[in-house]
């Protein structure tokens, strides 16, 4: 079977903001890796989320049956944020979010929006995802749906292939 008709979910963050080109997928066959990657995208501010969100990231989850795109979720709508001295999570979108985002980038306070903690709210994603069907993609295998999206299984910087820290899909645990 070509690898191209497999299944799988890829969680994608792509940015080309301020001219510095990121990309990383993660590409998995389960709900339960595919939450820990993008929950963990989502719960560390230190990776300057936030302002590459700011910047019109592409942030979201593919889900690709059988080798065709199902769907594409934007996490954008699905992410929070709260800012400091606020104990409201407030939807990326916000005015108030927009107004205090903008008068710290205009001090310099970069620091302060690498680290604004975010929140993904899974439980109203996972029912946007639906159940993949036979055929998952598998460690070592690769996916290209071309002009589209094209991942390997696991973490990857796109642009070196630099493997990030990687979930392992049947345990969930994290590896080098």
């Amino acid at each position: 079977m070509e690898h191209q008709e497999r299944s799988c979910y890829i969680v994608e963050l792509s940015s080309a903001a301020g001219g510095r080109k990121w990309k990383e997928t993660h590409a998995y066959s389960s709900l339960e890796a595919t939450q820990r990657a993008a929950r963990q995208i989502s719960s560390t501010p230190e990776n300057g989320l936030f302002v590459i969100l700011w910047h019109g990231a592409t942030y979201g989850i593919w889900i690709i049956q059988q080798g065709q795109i199902e769907g594409f979720t934007n996490l954008h709508s699905y992410t929070t944020i709260q800012l400091p001295e606020n104990p409201v999570w407030h939807s990326l979108g916000d005015e108030e979010v927009r107004a205090w985002a903008e008068n710290a980038a205009r001090a310099g306070d970069w620091e302060a929006l690498d680290k604004l903690p975010l929140r993904l709210d899974w439980e109203a994603l996972e029912v946007k995802l639906s159940p993949l069907r036979s055929h998952l993609l598998q460690p070592g295998e690769e996916i290209d749906i071309k002009g589209t999206i094209s991942a390997q299984y696991g973490s990857f910087e796109q642009e070196t292939g630099t493997e990030l820290d990687r979930l392992d899909d049947v345990s969930g645990e994290l590896s080098q």
